[in-house]
């Protein structure tokens, strides 16, 4: 009998317990867990705001994941999570003097961009290496370099792509597209303070670029920092907000 009500007692107030919020934790610590769960449920609440928003104002439209923008010759070229943007040149006539039959770098260039889109990635390679043998501007040597590192990235040679888009900054350092470039590359070798670092480059370049802001978020996410992340994503809304108005 004891037992039984020892044990009916020792319910009885751990229920009254449960009930109350007393006997189980010391108060400050209530308050304290209180404090955390607030926290936590505002920034949770803010992210999946601005995620809907996000969702809204920068997912990408049926069919365009190869049309960064047409008007300026870019084009983007989507990796397993990461994209990459190539700068087509504009074909500039032969050079006086040049035999009918020689070829120069954007003829090498264009065949390499052929091989590129009938995914022929090494073929491609070698023409853009051709291409750079013959190119002697530095813009476009960048150019070159950038294409060949994007050939890269799809044969899954990163380093290698990383050297080819850090001779493309060298060659053309105020280059937004390179930074970025690279900065994928980093993200997808999970080398998260090396992404930002370019990200970071990228929009002292070219601070009105929402998709910068959006790529570098998902960045900081993955790092963990989710207050950066989520500062990366208001910036990115309110510079679209103040284009669309």
């Amino acid at each position: 009998m004891d037992k039984q009500f020892s044990y009916k007692q020792a319910s009885s107030t751990a229920s009254n317990g449960i009930k109350t919020g007393r006997n189980l934790l010391p108060k400050n610590a209530i308050h304290s867990v209180k404090r955390r769960c607030s926290r936590f449920g505002i920034v949770t609440l803010s992210i999946a705001l601005l995620g809907s928003v996000t969702v809204i104002l920068f997912s990408k439209p049926n069919g365009s994941t190869n049309n960064y923008s047409t008007s300026n010759n870019h084009q983007q070229i989507d990796d397993n999570s990461q994209t990459y943007i190539i700068i087509h040149p504009t074909r500039q006539p032969l050079k006086q003097n040049t035999p009918p039959t020689e070829k120069n770098d954007l003829d090498f260039y264009n065949r390499g961009q052929e091989k590129f889109i009938a995914r022929e990635y090494s073929q491609a390679i070698e023409n853009y290496t051709e291409a750079l043998k013959t190119a002697d501007n530095p813009v476009r040597l960048a150019n070159i370099y950038n294409s060949r590192g994007i050939s890269r990235i799809k044969l899954g040679d990163k380093q290698d792509a990383l050297r080819d888009f850090t001779q493309a900054i060298t060659l053309a350092p105020k280059q937004t597209i390179y930074h970025r470039n690279r900065a994928a590359v980093y993200a997808d070798l999970k080398d998260w303070s090396a992404a930002i670092n370019n990200y970071n480059v990228a929009i002292q370049s070219n601070s009105q670029e929402t998709e910068l802001y959006r790529l570098r978020a998902q960045v900081h996410f993955h790092k963990g920092d989710s207050i950066s992340a989520l500062k990366d994503i208001r910036t990115a809304i309110h510079i679209a907000l103040d284009k669309r108005i």
